[in-house]
């Protein structure tokens, strides 16, 4: 039961992989009745024309001309063959893959802006943290500290101050 199992678990796939692989063997044969006449020259010149990524042609050139200056002992050659690679890896790998780069960069660029909210609000935790550390270290009158740091803060400043305080002292992290 066991191998009878196997066998058309296998047909099964080599049917499936016949017909993801474009094989026509089980598929119906076109109608060559009616073959289309070959395009004049110019019409293939100017199909191959609109066809062309210029990206790509310019970062080949690109790679030929840095080639060439790279092994005459230009340095820039070099670096020229690698920006001229990187932009035909880029050309290409748009052409192909171009909604799944956006999906990606999307994605990352909502996950770069979180990371740097993220950091900003660790970073403002940390300022106010410090600031009382040093106002209850220090000799001088609070006063004179809380006047000073006034004076160098904006309204805005002094606004993210206050609900970041309120927000410690409700945690427990700031006296």
């Amino acid at each position: 039961m066991k191998t009878i199992l196997e066998v058309l678990f296998l047909i099964c796939l080599f049917y499936l992989l016949i017909n993801l692989m474009g094989c026509r063997v089980l598929q119906q044969a076109p109608d060559n009745s009616a073959i289309d006449e070959a395009p004049l020259p110019v019409q293939q010149m100017y199909k191959v024309v609109h066809k062309t990524n210029w990206t790509s042609t310019f970062c080949i050139l690109g790679i030929v001309v840095g080639l060439f200056a790279g092994l005459n002992g230009i340095k820039a050659g070099w670096a020229a063959v690698i920006s001229c690679c990187a932009g035909l890896f880029m050309s290409l790998a748009t052409a192909r893959y171009a909604h799944i780069m956006a999906g990606l960069g999307l994605v990352s660029s909502v996950a770069a802006m979180l990371a740097s909210i993220i950091m900003k609000n660790r970073a403002i935790i940390d300022l106010i943290k410090g600031v009382q550390v040093v106002k209850q270290n220090v000799q001088t009158e609070r006063d004179e500290i809380n006047s000073m740091m006034k004076q160098q803060q904006s309204r805005d400043t002094e606004k993210v101050v206050i609900s970041t305080k309120a927000k410690l002292k409700l945690k427990g992290e700031l006296a």
